[in-house]
């Protein structure tokens, strides 16, 4: 038969935190950013597909940030990008 030894459990600051208890810095950075779908909308729907606009910034047209699958656009370099395109804002959002 063989013998089972019990580890004694590990205190709590000796144990890795868990994802609750990891402090994440505030949304603050993420404050220069657009979601496509909030540029599309400062464009106009009316103006460009949904579709379109995405496929726009799959090539590259529209200046995006990717980190993994999330898409962001930064909103200096979109609202440069708009002045550049002679595009008028017609969203309720301001630049």
């Amino acid at each position: 038969m063989q013998q089972v030894t019990i580890k004694p459990r590990k205190s709590a600051a000796a144990r890795k935190p868990n994802r609750s208890s990891i402090k994440r810095p505030a949304a603050e950075p993420l404050a220069s950013f657009w979601k496509p779908d909030e540029a599309h909308a400062i464009i106009g729907v009316h103006q460009i597909s949904r579709r379109s606009f995405y496929n726009a910034l799959k090539r590259g047209e529209i200046p995006n940030v990717r980190l993994g699958k999330r898409i962001l656009i930064p909103r200096h370099a979109f609202s440069l990008w708009l002045e550049g395109k002679g595009i008028v804002a017609s969203g309720s959002t301001a630049l």
